[in-house]
C-alpha cells in the first residue's frame, strides 16, 4: 500500500507530464484519467498535500439538481449517489487515499458519456456544445495541478 505522501509524490510526478495544454496535453489527461479509474483508484490525483477546500468539495451537492427534472426514480438515484460520490471524494475524503475516488471517476465518467448520447440523440445536435463547459473545467483542472497552486485548481 501506498502512503499519502508516495501518492503526492507520484500524482506530482504525473501532472509534470503535462505541458502548456495543447494536442499533446488533452492525450495525457485522457490517459492519467484511464489510470485513475483503473490501477490507482484510491488516490485523488491532486499533487497538493492540503486539497480540502469547502467550495470545490461541496460542489458536488450540485449533482443532485437534475433529481428535481427527471420523473424517473432510478434516474434520481443516479444523480443523488453521484452528489454523495463527488462530496465524499473531494471533500471528506480528499487528503486521503480511497477507493471513493475511483468510484467517483467511473460514475461522473458514465454520466458524462451518458448525458453527451442523450443530448445528442434527444435534442438537435448543437446542444451536445454544452458539454464542452464542464469538459473544458475538467481539462483546465487537470492542467492546474502541474503548477501545485491548489487555488487554481
Amino acid at each position: 500500500l501506498r502512503t499519502r505522501a508516495a501518492a503526492t509524490r507520484i500524482g506530482r510526478a504525473d501532472s509534470k507530464m503535462l505541458a502548456s495544454g495543447g494536442p499533446t496535453d488533452l492525450v495525457d489527461v485522457v490517459k492519467k484519467h484511464i489510470v485513475n479509474i483503473t490501477l490507482d483508484m484510491k488516490t485523488s490525483g491532486l499533487p497538493f498535500e492540503d486539497a480540502k477546500n469547502v467550495w470545490s468539495g461541496l460542489s458536488g451537492c450540485l449533482y443532485a439538481l437534475p433529481m428535481l427534472a427527471t420523473p424517473y426514480n432510478w434516474e434520481r438515484f443516479l444523480w443523488l449517489l453521484q452528489a454523495f460520490l463527488s462530496v465524499s471524494a473531494d471533500f471528506f475524503y480528499v487528503n486521503d487515499l480511497h477507493i471513493v475516488h475511483g468510484i467517483d471517476r467511473i460514475f461522473a465518467t458514465y454520466n458524462t458519456i451518458r448525458m453527451i448520447l442523450l443530448v445528442g440523440s434527444n435534442l438537435p445536435i448543437w446542444t451536445v456544445i454544452f458539454a464542452a463547459l464542464p469538459l473544458a473545467m475538467y481539462y483546465n483542472g487537470a492542467l492546474a495541478k502541474k503548477t501545485d497552486r491548489v487555488d487554481r485548481w
